[in-house]
This record gives structure tokens, sequence and C-alpha cells, in this order.
């Protein structure tokens, strides 16, 4: 009884990682990224640059992540829409 439970157990964590594996997602589209906020930008930076929180990242190269997000925010205009 003990060994069933914890082979459930076991399938049930193995599973939950296998789904969070599954739920990081991959490059954007452009509107997709137009439609992120400043703040959404940053986090997929240096999410980016920090492989997912798993490597530590110096404060130096922080301030060199916002400064490129701000460049990139002065020339990211919004899609035009087309009119059907």
């Amino acid at each position: 009884m003990k060994k069933v439970f914890l082979c459930v157990v076991f399938w049930l964590v193995l599973s939950a990682g296998f789904a969070q594996q599954k739920m990081q997602s991959g490059k954007l589209t452009k509107d997709e990224e137009a439609n992120l906020t400043s703040d959404q930008k940053l986090v997929r930076e240096t999410d980016r640059k920090t492989h997912n929180g798993k490597k530590r990242i110096s404060t130096k190269k922080k301030v060199k992540i916002q400064e490129k997000q701000a460049r990139k925010a002065r020339k990211i205009k919004p899609s035009k829409r087309r009119r059907d």
C-alpha cells in the first residue's frame, strides 16, 4: 500500500514538472510583443538572461537590460490594423 502511494505521488510530481516545462513560452510574434507592457518586457528579458531564474544576474547587467528596454520602447509602434 505504501509503495503504491509513493508511486502515485512520484508520478504526480513528475507530471507537474513536465506541465510547467511546457508552459514556458518560446518566441513571441511582433504583434504579441508590441502588446506587452514595459514591465512584462523587462521581466521576459531578465528571465531570458537568467535562464528562467536559474542563474544570478548582476546589478550592472540589470541596468543594461533596463536601458536596452527603454531604447526599444521608444522605437516600438503599434501595428496598423487594416480596415476590411
